[in-house]
């Protein structure tokens, strides 16, 4: 059955919908040194992790530059890395750099397993009605196994649009098809890529490849929260945090909050006082603002609240104003 996009929308803001994303890297990390290695190279702290919990870090090279964002899994004997689309064997090219007499092992499992991304307030109810397991009481920053079909299936808090409120399940790749013909086949609203990221943008959250890369570094790209500046030592974290104790970052993510019908496009010009601030790295019509919202980087000098500006597209002039991630707070 075909849903509109504003149905899709509305069922991720009020109820629930589902979006597989499978093309999301998995790597596996073991040996008795993965966590202090993987300690090491990450700017958040890992080694007061507890199986069962999850969390998010960020790889950075010598220069303090994102390789990626990822969500992690800590297991009794290893830890599971999510990381963006196509950037897995980047990552563990990069851990693989810093492995030499540690007791450490990198395995790409990505073709092994996929993911199915559950969105909104009722995502409890599509795991009950999935698998026959309850996660109400799943708390953040966790994760449980199952079974279904003689098959392991993760259940964690955090879909990488806006952690706090979403589900995700991780599935074998064998079995993966079945629980997404069930979802097929259930009241369950399935998600089109299109309105994951107008939801995604909504949150504020960045996506590797159109809002960071290895041109960015984790204070610009709003992710403060995933740097631990207490935990000593790691790649890049020199530079990071000489960023922060001399107040030294040039650009930050912001919305961008359209007053105008036409859509701005990637790497468009963003103007503030007449002078050229920053660019668009994604944008998207929202439904729930009834406007076309957008995601950018503009240096930190032109930052204030409500900050007119005027975008330089190839659709015209598109005036708009800056505005404080995340977008919407009632969302996923």
């Amino acid at each position: 059955m075909h849903h509109s996009l504003i149905e899709q929308y509305e069922a991720a803001k009020q109820s629930a919908a589902w979006i597989d994303r499978s093309y999301l890297g998995q790597l596996e990390v073991s040996g008795k040194d993965h966590v202090d290695l993987l300690h090491r190279i990450t700017t958040n702290e890992l080694r007061h992790l507890k199986p069962g919990q999850t969390q998010i870090t960020v790889f950075t090279n010598e220069k303090g530059r994102i390789i990626d964002r990822v969500h992690l899994l800590k297991f009794d004997d290893r830890i599971r890395l999510i990381t963006s689309r196509a950037t897995g064997a980047k990552v563990a090219n990069w851990i693989e750099k810093f492995i030499f007499i540690e007791d450490v092992s990198v395995s790409d499992v990505s073709d092994q397993y996929g993911s199915i991304s559950i969105l909104g307030p009722l995502g409890h109810e599509v795991v009950n009605d999935l698998l026959g397991t309850s996660a109400t009481t799943l708390e953040q920053e966790h994760f449980l196994k199952t079974t279904w079909e003689h098959s392991e299936v993760i259940v964690l808090t955090g879909s990488w649009t806006a952690p706090r409120k979403n589900l995700c399940l991780i599935a074998g790749a064998s079995v993966l098809p079945n629980l997404i013909n069930k979802l097929l086949g259930s009241t369950h609203m399935p998600l089109s890529d299109e309105i994951y990221n107008v939801l995604r943008i909504e949150a504020g959250w960045s996506e590797h490849g159109k809002d960071f890369d290895e041109n960015d570094n984790p204070h610009e790209a709003g992710m403060f929260p995933y740097i631990d500046f207490d935990k000593g030592c790691y790649v890049g974290q020199e530079v990071v945090a000489r960023l922060d104790t001399y107040d030294k970052v040039q650009k930050h993510l912001v919305g961008v909050l359209l007053n105008e019908e036409k859509m701005p496009g990637a790497k468009d010009v963003i103007e503030i006082d007449g002078r050229e601030a920053g660019y668009i790295t994604s944008s998207a019509y929202s439904p729930g603002l009834r406007k076309n919202i957008a995601l950018g980087y503009v240096r930190t000098k032109f930052i204030r609240p409500q900050a007119p500006l005027t975008i330089k597209s190839n659709e015209g002039e598109l005036a708009g104003e800056l505005v404080e991630l995340p977008f919407c707070l009632d969302g996923p």
